[in-house]
């Protein structure tokens, strides 16, 4: 998938979801709610978990300054990232939703 030139994958083998951005590190979750430990490319590290939901997977990002939950799902044609965002430097949490049209490689 594709949006802007910005190329992402996403696969869901047994148990896990992985996603990979063009520009950062493989996300890699067991769906079970397991914790796993994921680094940004500047060096940030969050407590990532990630929990199967019917046809969605949330995956939440956790930091000591913030939290950030995503829902992954497919939509017909397209794939689908609902985002929340909240952290105590924020007046009120940030919402932002993001749908990709799967690119024909």
């Amino acid at each position: 998938m594709a949006v802007d030139g910005i190329r992402i994958r996403i696969s869901s083998p047994p148990g896990g979801f992985s996603i990979k951005y063009e520009t950062r590190p493989l996300i890699l979750v067991s769906t079970s709610g397991e914790l796993t430990q994921w680094k940004l490319n500047d060096g940030q590290v969050f407590d990532v978990s990630a929990k199967a939901s019917g046809d969605a997977v949330l995956i939440t990002f956790r930091a000591p300054d913030n939290e950030r939950t995503t829902v992954y799902r497919v939509v017909g044609p397209d794939f689908v990232e609902e985002t929340m965002i909240t952290s105590p430097r924020l007046p009120k949490p940030l919402h932002y939703k993001l749908t990709y049209n799967e690119a024909k490689c």
